[in-house]
């Protein structure tokens, strides 16, 4: 329903699971999921932001915890592999 509704209003992409599940690793955040599909469309991608690895505050900014599901270590490592890759370049 979500992706009819946006689709009317602007182009958007519907990822599929299969896409999700070859993401290598069990949880991925929507961040990473993003990451994946841009590196497939465009084969190289600019980051900012992508810090939360770092912190013990939830990634929005405000004061709730950082959930369980994504796995920020796991989610580091491959962000790096990527970045050495030159599938990623950080904005400073």
């Amino acid at each position: 329903k979500i992706y009819k509704k946006l689709s009317k209003d602007k182009y958007c992409y519907k990822t599929s699971r299969p896409f999700v599940r070859s993401i290598p690793i069990r949880s991925p955040s929507t961040g990473l999921i993003a990451i994946y599909m841009m590196i497939e469309r465009f084969n190289q991608v600019f980051i900012t932001g992508f810090d939360w690895w770092e912190r013990e505050k939830h990634h929005y900014g405000d004061n709730e915890g950082r959930g369980t599901l994504h796995n920020p270590k796991e989610e580091y490592e491959i962000i790096k592999e990527l970045s050495n890759q030159n599938k990623i370049l950080f904005l400073n």
